[in-house]
C-alpha cells in the first residue's frame, strides 16, 4: 500500500524524533513514552506510520513488552533517494541510478550511514538536555549535511584496511562527491543570477 506523501517522514515529523530513540535503545512503547514525555497512544501512532513506511519491524517480545527494530536497508535507500544534489543530478545522468543502487546494496556504506544518523541522534539528544529543545531536521535536511560533510572530508579519508570492500566504499563516495560537486540546485539560482551579470 503506498503512504500518502503529506505522511511520508520526509519532512519535519515526530516520526523522526522516534526513530531516532529506538536507534539510541528506546524499543518499547513504554519506554519511548517516558524516553519522549509522551502519551503511548501518540508513540504507537507514530510507531504505526514507521511500520507502514517499512522503517520500523516487529523484534522480540518480552512478556508484555512488545519491542521494536529498525529496519536499516529500507532507511537507507529511501534517504538516498532523498540526497538533494544526487537528486537533482539524477535528472541528468542515468548513471545516479545506478550510483544509488550500488550504495544501498554496500553493507559498508550502510555502517557508515547508521553510525552518522547515530551521532546525529547522540547530539541531538545532548542538544535536547542541555539546550531544552532542539529542531528535528526532515530527511532531504539530513542528506544535504551528509553531502556537504562528503564533500569536506573526502579528501582527508585515509583507507587503512585494503580490503575490497573498503576500496569498493570509496570509489563509490568519490563518485558521489564527483556528481555532487557538479550538481549543487541549491546554489543554482546565485550561479544564475551571477551569470546575468556577467560575473561567471
Amino acid at each position: 500500500m503506498s503512504i500518502p506523501k503529506e505522511k511520508m517522514p520526509s519532512e519535519k515529523s515526530a516520526a523522526l524524533t522516534v526513530l531516532g530513540e529506538i536507534a539510541l535503545g528506546a524499543t518499547t512503547p513504554k519506554h519511548l513514552a517516558l524516553s519522549l514525555g509522551k502519551s503511548p497512544p501518540a508513540i504507537m501512532k507514530q510507531l504505526s506510520l514507521l511500520k507502514e513506511m517499512g522503517w520500523v519491524k516487529l523484534g522480540e517480545k518480552k512478556g508484555k513488552f512488545q519491542h521494536y527494530e529498525i529496519n536499516w536497508d529500507r532507511v537507507v535507500s529511501f534517504c538516498l533517494s532523498k540526497a538533494p544534489r544526487l537528486q537533482y543530478a539524477t535528472h541528468l545522468s542515468g548513471e545516479v541510478h545506478d550510483l544509488r543502487r550500488r550504495l544501498s546494496q554496500n553493507e559498508r556504506f550502510k555502517l557508515l550511514f547508521i553510525n552518522y544518523m547515530m551521532e546525529r541522534y547522540r547530539t541531538r539528544k545532548a542538544l535536547l538536555e542541555t539546550l531544552g529543545f532542539c529542531v528535528v531536521p526532515s530527511v532531504p535536511e539530513i542528506m544535504e549535511n551528509f553531502e556537504e560533510s562528503l564533500l569536506y572530508l573526502l579528501p582527508k579519508i585515509k583507507v587503512k584496511s585494503k580490503t575490497k570492500e573498503d576500496k569498493e566504499l570509496l570509489t563509490l563516495l568519490k563518485k558521489w562527491a564527483e556528481f555532487a560537486s557538479k550538481y549543487a540546485p541549491a546554489y543554482r539560482p546565485f550561479e544564475l543570477a551571477l551569470k546575468t551579470l556577467g560575473f561567471l
